[in-house]
């Protein structure tokens, strides 16, 4: 899409770190993550320092990682698989 990636990471520690360190317009976070902060904690600690758009794409549709999700206030929640298309479009919305 001609973006440009900050970084890839596997773990909630590194996302905190990398999101802090190259402030990014948008945040596409899994909430399932290697180490001991899923996304959605990662993402709790993030918001104590910047209110970046978070864009979650999660295998996880339950209510209740639903609930701890939105209470940290994302643009988006896409369940795996995701329509490309969508996630395309969703993505041109936030950075537009």
């Amino acid at each position: 899409m001609g973006y440009n990636v900050a970084a890839k990471v596997i773990s909630g520690e590194e996302a905190v770190e990398k999101i802090r360190e190259h402030e990014p317009d948008l945040v596409l976070m899994d909430i399932k993550l290697v180490g001991d902060l899923d996304g959605v904690e990662a993402m709790q600690q993030v918001r104590s320092f910047t209110d970046v758009p978070v864009l979650y794409l999660t295998g996880n549709s339950d209510e209740r990682t639903r609930r701890r999700a939105y209470a940290t206030d994302p643009v988006a929640y896409m369940v795996k698989p995701v329509d490309i298309a969508l996630l395309k479009k969703t993505i041109k919305e936030i950075l537009d």
